[in-house]
Protein backbone atom coordinates (compact mmCIF):
# COMPACT_ATOMS: atom_id res chain seq x y z
CA UNK A 1 0.00 0.00 0.00
CA UNK A 2 0.93 3.41 -1.11
CA UNK A 3 1.61 6.19 1.73
CA UNK A 4 -0.72 8.23 0.36
CA UNK A 5 -3.31 6.01 0.62
CA UNK A 6 -2.68 4.49 3.82
CA UNK A 7 -2.85 8.66 5.07
CA UNK A 8 -6.28 8.59 3.04
CA UNK A 9 -7.37 5.40 4.62
CA UNK A 10 -6.76 6.61 7.69
CA UNK A 11 -8.20 9.88 7.30
CA UNK A 12 -11.74 8.44 6.61
CA UNK A 13 -11.43 6.34 9.47
CA UNK A 14 -11.13 9.31 11.89
CA UNK A 15 -13.24 11.07 9.74
CA UNK A 16 -10.89 13.74 9.29
CA UNK A 17 -11.65 15.91 5.69
CA UNK A 18 -9.07 18.57 6.14
CA UNK A 19 -6.11 16.75 4.31
CA UNK A 20 -8.61 16.15 1.12
CA UNK A 21 -9.60 19.67 1.24
CA UNK A 22 -6.05 20.86 0.93
CA UNK A 23 -4.86 18.43 -1.50
CA UNK A 24 -8.04 19.31 -3.64
CA UNK A 25 -7.37 23.30 -3.25
CA UNK A 26 -3.62 23.16 -3.23
CA UNK A 27 -3.65 22.06 -7.65
CA UNK A 28 -6.41 24.76 -7.67
CA UNK A 29 -3.70 27.33 -6.62
CA UNK A 30 -0.90 25.99 -8.22
CA UNK A 31 -2.73 26.39 -11.51
CA UNK A 32 -3.66 30.15 -10.83
CA UNK A 33 0.07 30.95 -9.84
CA UNK A 34 1.13 28.74 -12.88
CA UNK A 35 -0.78 31.20 -15.32
CA UNK A 36 0.53 34.57 -13.34
CA UNK A 37 3.27 34.76 -15.77
CA UNK A 38 1.59 34.70 -18.69
CA UNK A 39 -1.10 37.20 -17.33
CA UNK A 40 1.78 39.30 -16.46
CA UNK A 41 3.49 38.78 -19.74
CA UNK A 42 0.24 40.46 -21.70
CA UNK A 43 -0.78 43.03 -19.14
CA UNK A 44 2.73 44.42 -19.72
CA UNK A 45 2.84 44.55 -23.31
CA UNK A 46 -0.80 44.97 -24.28
CA UNK A 47 -0.13 41.47 -26.55
CA UNK A 48 -0.66 37.84 -26.52
CA UNK A 49 2.53 36.11 -28.04
CA UNK A 50 4.92 33.31 -27.19
CA UNK A 51 1.99 30.75 -26.64
CA UNK A 52 0.84 28.32 -28.84
CA UNK A 53 -3.54 28.65 -29.99
CA UNK A 54 -3.62 25.11 -31.10
CA UNK A 55 -1.50 23.93 -27.53
CA UNK A 56 -4.36 26.38 -25.61
CA UNK A 57 -7.27 24.68 -27.60
CA UNK A 58 -6.28 21.08 -27.23
CA UNK A 59 -5.40 21.58 -23.44
CA UNK A 60 -9.21 23.62 -23.03
CA UNK A 61 -10.58 20.36 -24.86
CA UNK A 62 -8.43 17.94 -22.52
CA UNK A 63 -9.89 19.79 -19.78
CA UNK A 64 -13.14 19.85 -20.36
CA UNK A 65 -13.47 16.01 -21.36
CA UNK A 66 -11.34 15.50 -17.86
CA UNK A 67 -14.18 17.67 -16.02
CA UNK A 68 -16.72 15.53 -18.22
CA UNK A 69 -15.43 12.39 -17.05
CA UNK A 70 -15.80 13.40 -13.04
CA UNK A 71 -19.66 13.28 -13.91
CA UNK A 72 -19.85 9.71 -14.91
CA UNK A 73 -17.56 8.50 -11.84
CA UNK A 74 -19.32 7.10 -8.84
CA UNK A 75 -20.97 9.92 -5.96
CA UNK A 76 -20.23 12.29 -4.62
CA UNK A 77 -18.96 14.31 -7.37
CA UNK A 78 -15.19 15.96 -7.19
CA UNK A 79 -16.08 19.41 -6.82
CA UNK A 80 -12.56 20.10 -5.92
CA UNK A 81 -10.99 18.26 -8.84
CA UNK A 82 -13.73 19.52 -11.43
CA UNK A 83 -12.90 22.99 -10.10
CA UNK A 84 -9.01 22.80 -11.38
CA UNK A 85 -10.61 21.89 -14.75
CA UNK A 86 -12.77 24.22 -15.47
CA UNK A 87 -10.41 27.05 -13.90
CA UNK A 88 -7.80 25.55 -16.67
CA UNK A 89 -10.80 25.89 -19.61
CA UNK A 90 -11.30 29.17 -18.26
CA UNK A 91 -8.11 30.71 -18.15
CA UNK A 92 -7.21 29.03 -21.56
CA UNK A 93 -10.42 30.82 -22.80
CA UNK A 94 -9.36 34.12 -21.72
CA UNK A 95 -5.98 33.81 -23.03
CA UNK A 96 -7.53 33.35 -26.49
CA UNK A 97 -10.36 35.86 -26.49
CA UNK A 98 -7.45 38.56 -25.45
CA UNK A 99 -5.34 37.68 -28.23
CA UNK A 100 -7.95 38.59 -30.65
CA UNK A 101 -8.72 41.62 -28.61
CA UNK A 102 -5.44 42.69 -28.17
CA UNK A 103 -3.64 41.70 -31.30
CA UNK A 104 -6.46 42.79 -33.44
CA UNK A 105 -5.98 46.63 -31.45
CA UNK A 106 -1.76 46.05 -31.81
CA UNK A 107 -2.47 45.20 -36.06
CA UNK A 108 -5.17 48.41 -36.10
CA UNK A 109 -3.09 50.74 -34.35
CA UNK A 110 -0.24 49.23 -36.40
CA UNK A 111 -1.74 50.21 -38.86
CA UNK A 112 -2.86 53.87 -38.87
CA UNK A 113 0.78 54.48 -37.74
CA UNK A 114 1.96 53.09 -41.36
CA UNK A 115 -0.76 54.69 -42.99
CA UNK A 116 0.36 57.89 -41.07
CA UNK A 117 3.96 57.16 -41.89
CA UNK A 118 3.13 56.39 -45.57
CA UNK A 119 1.54 59.96 -45.84
CA UNK A 120 4.91 61.46 -45.10
CA UNK A 121 6.11 59.70 -48.41
CA UNK A 122 9.11 61.66 -50.23
CA UNK A 123 7.63 61.57 -54.42
CA UNK A 124 11.34 61.71 -56.41
CA UNK A 125 10.68 62.15 -59.60
CA UNK A 126 11.00 59.24 -62.30
CA UNK A 127 13.02 60.90 -64.66
CA UNK A 128 15.84 60.32 -62.22
CA UNK A 129 15.62 56.95 -61.21
CA UNK A 130 16.73 53.66 -63.17
CA UNK A 131 18.08 50.10 -63.01
CA UNK A 132 21.12 51.88 -64.03
CA UNK A 133 23.15 52.81 -61.06
CA UNK A 134 25.31 55.37 -62.29
CA UNK A 135 21.65 57.48 -63.53
CA UNK A 136 20.57 56.91 -59.73
CA UNK A 137 20.01 60.46 -57.93
CA UNK A 138 23.11 60.83 -55.49
CA UNK A 139 22.74 61.29 -51.89
CA UNK A 140 22.88 65.17 -52.17
CA UNK A 141 20.02 64.78 -55.21
CA UNK A 142 17.61 62.72 -52.80
CA UNK A 143 18.45 65.25 -49.57
CA UNK A 144 17.67 68.19 -51.36
CA UNK A 145 14.29 66.32 -52.54
CA UNK A 146 13.55 66.12 -49.08
CA UNK A 147 14.43 69.09 -48.07
CA UNK A 148 12.12 70.45 -51.14
CA UNK A 149 9.26 68.05 -50.63
CA UNK A 150 9.08 69.39 -46.65
CA UNK A 151 8.91 73.27 -47.50
CA UNK A 152 6.44 72.83 -49.76
CA UNK A 153 4.06 71.30 -47.46
CA UNK A 154 4.52 74.01 -44.65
Amino acid sequence: MRISQHIYQLANEKNIDWPKIVVGILPTILVFAGYGPQFYEIYRIKLVRGISLIFLVIDILGAAFSATSLVFSPPPFDILAASVYLIVVMLNSVIIILYYILNWIHRKNSNEYNDDKSNDHINIPSNNLSNNPSNNPSNEIITEIIIEDKTDKH
